[in-house]
């Protein structure tokens, strides 16, 4: 299983075919040793549970560009704005600090307002965020820094009602692997999704030109990539409505 995992996520940061055969290798391997071994660790119940799978797939979609938050804001700050490294890492610093906060106080908020609001606001920063700075992408840094306060506040909010979810979608003797393959989405999900991000912004393609007069150039690479993180994240809103039910069930016990 891990090594299905870490090839899926090397493949899209280089791919080639024989990777592609490795991985698919490995992962009818994985799948036949669940269904035919004796005692796998991921007995055919853990992986037949529409609830936790269906967890696991807003997961991977919430976190997909999570590992790229911090390369595209480099890029911004020193090629648009010409904004030193030290500046950039400062600006990233209270990020880093509103995300921290938001950790801290999301379980009195999530027992407030439960899971789906909890999502569901998550999900909304993550949204306003990214289409924000697509937006306005050349109205200064500090403004784009607000609005990475604002998507990193999004994908920090969404971390305990998912596992809280996870939890109660899963027997009480499950949860430990629960968890591990939780841990192990999120940053498969984030390493396929850097890699993903390093060949869009390595396309002629999204320099072009923008959406809302954003012009050629480093601008419209870093403008598109934008408004391709809030595709996803409106794309998570939908799952998270499809699934709703499995965020709302009692713990299976």
């Amino acid at each position: 299983m891990a090594v299905f995992a870490a090839l899926i996520a090397i493949c899209f940061s280089f791919p080639g075919v024989g990777m592609i055969i490795a991985s698919i290798v490995f992962a009818v391997l994985f799948v036949l040793w669940i269904w035919k071994g004796k005692n796998p660790f991921l007995g055919r119940s853990f992986v037949t549970n529409g609830a936790y799978m269906s967890i696991l797939l807003l997961q991977f979609v919430l976190y997909f560009f999570n590992f790229a938050c911090v390369p595209i804001y480099n890029v911004i700050g020193e090629q648009i704005y010409n904004v030193p490294l030290t500046t950039v890492s400062l600006c990233l610093t209270l990020v880093y600090i509103v995300a921290t906060i938001v950790g801290c106080v999301s379980g009195p908020v999530i027992n407030r307002l439960g899971r789906m609001r909890t999502l569901v606001i998550a999900i909304v920063l993550m949204i306003v965020g990214f289409a924000g700075s697509a937006i306005f992408i050349k109205s200064g840094f500090g403004v784009l820094t607000f609005l990475a306060c604002l998507f990193i506040a999004g994908v920090t909010a969404v971390y305990t009602p998912i596992y809280d979810a996870a939890s109660d979608a899963l027997p009480v003797e499950e949860n430990g692997r629960g968890v591990g393959i939780l841990d192990l989405m999120m940053n498969t999900s984030a390493s396929i999704g850097v890699g993903v991000y390093s060949s869009l912004m390595a396309s002629d393609t999204m320099g072009k030109g923008g959406l809302f007069g954003v012009g050629s150039g480093v601008e419209a690479q870093t403008s598109n990539m934008f408004w391709i993180m809030c595709a996803v994240s409106v794309l998570s809103m939908i799952v998270l409505f499809v699934f709703r039910k499995s965020f709302t069930a009692k713990r299976n016990v």
